[in-house]
């Protein structure tokens, strides 16, 4: 069985820190994801125009820039996020990609969707911190009691990070 998950407390300091955090994960998952439509289709017969390339390159750049900041919130839920960084570095350009062959556009793809997987496990292992709504506390008690609390002084807190701009990337 796996380790018990401690719930944090309502309206502590620590909760609101862990709701930035997921916010700030969740907005990285979705350009994560927007970084995948760009070569998901593959490019048998695609014309690549300048505007692609640009937003492509847009997106590369912002999950780039934002990695550090990524990878200081989700720790310790996710230890590995050089994997990112080798990705973006694999996938200079969409004219890049769409030279690559069937099988190395493939273990791109493959590649990216391992590591959409492991970002959606940390992000689900944040979220299991929440704390209860009291319609789950309600719906605990019924079952046998909710998880226990985190003490507020024992709660693991967020790294700590430079500002920098919100969770909107």
């Amino acid at each position: 069985m796996g380790k018990e998950i401690i719930r944090l407390k309502a309206g502590s300091a620590i909760a609101e820190r862990l709701e930035k955090r997921i916010a700030f994960v969740q907005e990285y998952i979705k350009l994560w994801r927007q970084f995948f439509e760009m070569f998901s289709e593959g490019f048998e017969g695609r014309k690549i125009l300048k505007r692609d390339e640009e937003e492509y390159a847009r997106v590369l750049n912002s999950l780039a820039h934002h990695h550090y900041r990524f990878t200081a919130m989700v720790y310790p839920e996710m230890k590995e996020t050089d994997v990112i960084i080798r990705l973006l570095c694999d996938t200079i350009s969409l004219s890049h990609l769409k030279g690559l062959s069937e099988a190395q556009l493939s273990k791109v793809q493959i590649d990216w969707h391992t590591i959409f997987i492991d970002m959606n496990k940390a992000l689900g292992r944040l979220i299991a911190h929440r704390p209860l709504t009291p319609e789950e506390a309600a719906l605990a008690k019924q079952k046998g009691g909710p998880p226990p609390e985190a003490p507020q002084d024992v709660a693991q807190e967020a790294p700590q990070v430079p500002s920098s701009p919100g969770p909107g990337l």
